[in-house]
């Protein structure tokens, strides 16, 4: 019997929907109770609870190329923007909309509370909408009349517009329930607000199952790992429509609101792609040559045509940039210093040199212009998220909004910024943290966390490696921030650069370098105990702890893994025909390939040389990628504990999960490397499969 349409649709949510919270968040805590502590508050030792929940603003990972979080006031006087804090207990989150006064400085002013963490989706290799576990950006915007401020909520379903007075006076959703949207503008024509939809996406998803009742054709939809039904190919059209804030009452978007969300007419004489336009004059980025991965520079052409290029040394590295408000100059924010490890903020009016107002070690991020200031996240390796106010007149930095104040009465351990080049002449560095208790002669285990150490020394990239909850355990760690890649000669495309960094391995052999150039930094410290090394590792960071057990000349006791492994029988497999046929393109090694491929890299086919512990904490979308190392490991009897987390992606995204993998990151290396047999005194059938993978690896 053919199943209606509406139970296809019904079927294909519920297989889809993440499991439904135990309970109600307590969100009593999202908006700090004291926002400006005063004194010296009595400090206390520093837990996993803390950095699991940590208040954010905007982006979940260094995610420098978001949409800004904040929207500013017609007036430039006031900023509008969520906050997000998770409960694991609940296994939720809680969400407020908030605006601030940029001039008085006060506590916010909150216009919402309440909705659903929404994730964000991508495409990738012609994937329509691949599930990401990162946090979508909310990004709130203000009504012309800057009365009101509309926004993206979810509330046990898609994403819908929503409508708050500015004052706190009260919010409501505008857009029907079963409407995904996926972004939003206020009409500059007139007093509608513009919403993106794609529902041609939910069509395609109705159509796949429909497919399904005669069989699923296995073909460049499927990605295996994360799901056994094909997905959506692109492209899939974006659909604007204008609506009513009143009435509700919907249409299509008339070609002039089309081009107010296009940015204007399009001028022949400028490039394609995203520009400013103010007072006439054009502004955009533009890789500063041809080479792929070259740092980009800003260029501005004027209302008569002329272009100028903002090409002095301190203009690479752009990242993020706006008009002043006399049209006349811009602001840029850009990466500066060893390694891009500074982020600075610029004035250039074209034509002159640009002039340096802001420079920070650390991450500037979401950065927009309020008046004659600039609005922007700010933290740095032992201070969590700010929002700062940035003048462009003088430099002077305000913090408007200390989101964990808490944090000032925590004991984090000292934090020591290493920098080193590579044997390719690479710059590299590294954020060496010590436990709080560490006295002079002491030299500790060390675990290597990979790969960015930008900002917050949070849990690494992935944030699953609790950094300082480890050090307060007795631990150091060695952040390290992944070395630029490596080139062997000039790439003009993406391709070309691809089979420029697989060729002889290089990439791979850089990052090492880097890694143990930096390690053996740490260690002449005087602080670490070289007999006692663990290395934990996401994404790129676990392919290169993959390549380091095989290759560094540094000897690893103790492993975990948030994803793995590149091995040549899973990987292109479990990531479907298209990943295949995309690695293939540009000469990565095929399944089942040559030996001599493998032999410096894949752990399966090496079992035989590892006798180090492997923790394995994996998603279920990507869990069955490691069935082939943690099998040949367990057949020699190599040690393997594997643990598997649903609904998860490549970034987890549920907070109990991530509070539950910072303890047993935090259990295993205690174990393994402090040999502390009572790691998991409240987990018998834990420390007791530990106990006997040590006695096995005795043996």
């Amino acid at each position: 019997m053919v199943m209606g349409v509406a139970s296809l649709v019904a079927a294909l949510l519920a297989s889809t929907s993440p499991s439904v919270p135990v309970q109600q968040p307590n969100c009593s805590t999202l908006f700090p109770a004291a926002a400006h502590l005063e004194g010296s508050p009595v400090r206390r030792p520093i837990a996993t609870i803390d950095l699991a929940r940590l208040r954010d603003v905007g982006r979940s990972e260094d995610g420098l190329w978001d949409d800004s979080p904040f929207d500013v006031s017609p007036d430039g006087t006031h900023v509008a923007f969520q906050i997000r804090q998770a409960d694991p207990v609940a296994n939720s989150y809680c969400l407020g909309m908030v605006v601030m006064d940029v001039r008085a400085r006060g506590e916010p002013v909150v216009i919402d509370r309440g909705g659903q963490f929404l994730k964000g989706t991508m495409s990738i290799r012609g994937l329509a909408a691949f599930p990401l576990g990162t946090a979508k950006v909310i990004v709130p915007r203000w009504s012309p009349d800057g009365s009101a401020i509309a926004y993206l909520r979810s509330d046990d379903g898609p994403a819908r517009l929503w409508l708050a007075r500015a004052d706190g006076g009260g919010a409501r959703p505008l857009s029907p329930p079963a409407t995904e949207i996926v972004d939003l503008r206020w009409s500059l024509t007139c007093s509608d607000l513009l919403i993106a939809t794609r529902p041609s996406l939910a069509a395609a998803e109705v159509g796949i199952a429909v497919e399904g009742q005669s069989g699923f054709h296995f073909d460049h939809r499927f990605s295996p790992a994360v799901r056994a039904r094909p997905f959506v190919r692109e492209p899939i059209p974006t659909q604007w429509s204008a609506i009513d804030p009143v009435s509700g009452a919907q249409r299509p978007a008339t070609p002039e609101e089309h081009l107010t969300i296009s940015g204007g007419p399009i001028d022949p004489r400028l490039p394609a792609g995203p520009k400013l336009v103010s007072h006439g004059s054009a502004a955009w980025s533009a890789a500063s040559t041809e080479r792929y991965g070259s740092p980009r520079i800003l260029k501005v052409m004027d209302p008569g045509g002329e272009v100028k290029i903002c090409d002095d040394p301190s203009c690479l590295g752009l990242l993020t940039f706006g008009w002043m408000p006399d049209g006349k100059s811009l602001w840029y924010v850009r990466r500066a210093g060893w390694s891009a490890e500074d982020m600075s903020l610029h004035i250039w009016v074209p034509g002159e040199k640009p002039r340096l107002r802001y420079k920070v070690a650390g991450i500037l991020s979401g950065c927009t212009r309020a008046g004659v200031d600039v609005i922007c996240t700010q933290d740095s390796s032992s201070q969590p998220m700010q929002i700062v106010q940035i003048s462009t007149v003088d430099g002077h930095r305000t913090v408007l909004f200390d989101l964990n104040p808490e944090f000032r009465a925590i004991t984090l351990g000292p934090v020591q910024r290493l920098h080193a080049k590579n044997q390719y002449g690479i710059e590299s560095f590294a954020d060496l943290v010590l436990p709080p208790s560490h006295q002079a002669g002491q030299r500790h285990p060390l675990v290597v966390v990979q790969y960015q150490s930008r900002g917050f020394l949070r849990g690494g990239t992935g944030d699953e490696a609790p950094i300082f909850a480890l050090a307060a355990q007795g631990l150091a760690v060695l952040s390290l921030n992944r070395p630029k890649d490596y080139f062997e000669d000039p790439a003009g495309n993406w391709e070309a650069y691809l089979r420029a960094i697989l060729h002889d391995r290089i990439d791979r052999r850089s990052i090492l370098s880097s890694l143990d150039a930096l390690l053996d930094d740490a260690i002449a410290t005087g602080t670490i105990d070289p007999a006692h090394l663990g290395i934990w590792g996401l994404s790129d960071g676990a392919s290169t702890a993959q390549y380091a057990l095989l290759n560094s000349r540094h000897a690893f006791q103790a492993v975990s893994l948030a994803t793995c492994c590149e091995d040549p029988n899973t990987y292109e497999l479990l990531g479907g025909p298209v990943l295949q046929d995309w690695l293939s393109s540009f000469g990565y090694p095929s399944w089942g390939g040559a030996k001599d491929a493998w032999a410096d890299y894949s752990i399966a086919r090496n079992a035989a040389r590892i006798k180090v512990p492997f923790l394995l904490q994996l998603s279920d979308s990507e869990y069955m990628k490691s069935l082939e190392m943690a099998s040949a490991l367990r057949a020699l009897g190599r040690p393997v504990e594997m643990f598997v987390f649903p609904d998860e992606r490549h970034i987890k995204w549920q907070p109990a999960h991530r509070l539950a993998i910072y303890d047993r990151n935090v259990d295993w290396f205690r174990f393994w490397l402090l040999d502390a047999n009572d790691a998991v005194p409240a987990k018998p059938d834990e420390m007791a499969r530990w106990m006997a993978l040590k006695s096995a690896l005795a043996q």
